[in-house]
């Protein structure tokens, strides 16, 4: 019977306080989400038409997801060039995503959409607060770069990935840049229906 070593047997703690903080934001943004679907189409609310940015934007995170998966997945397969591209890809698309984001706001507020109307608020505090967690993503996201970058080569790669630090980093950017996409996803598809309520 094979022994399982410390690591594996304790479990990661940071892992773990990735889950944790899965948890945490998805309680809040269901929060978020459940206020708003009470207030939208109460009185005084008035919908609020999505700029196209935003549309853009969620498909550009969507890709970024998937161009995540096949970097973490090449990188398992030892092909560390390939997974080095698909990170480089991955980190471009969410460079994008945030471009998007700001120039979305910028298009609410040039047509008058602000934080004094009930709609705009709820857009600019959900959109604003996911941008946040972006942000971290991002940060996680230079972090395994900056890993990867001077491992491209297959040796210099392989002894990279015998490190179980470097394989949970990996794994633990990954789970939350994909949760990140569903939030967003989600968080779009409300956004979305809001629109088109009377």
């Amino acid at each position: 019977m094979k022994m399982k070593s410390l690591v594996y047997a304790r479990g990661n703690p940071y892992l773990t306080m990735v889950w944790l903080s899965i948890v945490g934001s998805f309680l809040l943004f269901f929060f978020l989400i459940f206020i708003s679907m009470i207030r939208i189409g109460s009185s005084g609310w008035i919908p609020v038409q999505l700029p196209k940015e935003f549309i853009y934007s969620t498909f550009t995170l969507s890709f970024s997801s998937f161009s995540m998966y096949f970097a973490q997945r090449n990188f398992r397969k030892e092909s560390f060039n390939l997974s080095f591209f698909w990170l480089n890809v991955t980190l471009s698309l969410a460079f994008a995503f945030g471009i998007l984001q700001i120039s979305g706001w910028i298009s609410l507020n040039r047509e008058g959409i602000n934080v004094h109307q009930t709609s705009g608020a709820f857009i600019y505090l959900i959109s604003g607060l996911h941008f946040l967690h972006i942000v971290v993503g991002l940060a996680g996201l230079i972090w395994i770069w900056l890993d990867s970058y001077p491992n491209r080569t297959y040796v210099e790669g392989f002894i990279q990935s015998l490190n179980p630090q470097k394989m949970a980093r990996y794994k633990i950017v990954s789970i939350l840049w994909h949760f990140l996409d569903l939030l967003w996803v989600g968080l779009f598809l409300l956004l979305w229906w809001q629109q088109n309520q009377p």
